[in-house]
């Protein structure tokens, strides 16, 4: 079974650390969504995990190896900001690392009507 796993995580900004031995693994065919206050490192452990940023420590496997360009190019990701929530789903030009438009996500989402 190919799964996606952090391995204990960490990453500072200067003396802030966002991100402190995060483990995490997601089984194929879960869907997983991150809840928690701002400043909890949601989008740290996302960025790298998708290789957008380093960590200081940890690790990134699929399928329980590193996860390399070519598996990071199959991952979609939709960030959010204060002005998009799944009630006001995402234009339909916007596309994602996967190559699938973010509206063709949300659908398969079931987060449009």
């Amino acid at each position: 079974m190919r799964d996606l796993e952090l391995r204990g995580l960490s990453k500072s900004f200067g003396t802030v650390r966002a991100l402190d031995d995060c483990s995490l693994t997601v089984h194929e065919g879960e869907i997983y969504g991150f809840v928690g206050s701002n400043g909890a490192g949601k989008t740290t452990a996302m960025r790298i995990a998708l290789g957008v940023l380093a960590a200081d420590a940890g690790e990134v496997l699929f399928d329980g190896r590193p996860l390399d360009h070519a598996a990071r190019a199959r991952v979609g990701y939709i960030p959010t900001s204060p002005s998009s929530t799944a009630s006001t789903p995402p234009p339909p030009a916007t596309r994602c690392s996967s190559g699938r438009t973010a509206s063709a996500l949300a659908d398969a989402a079931g987060m449009r009507s």
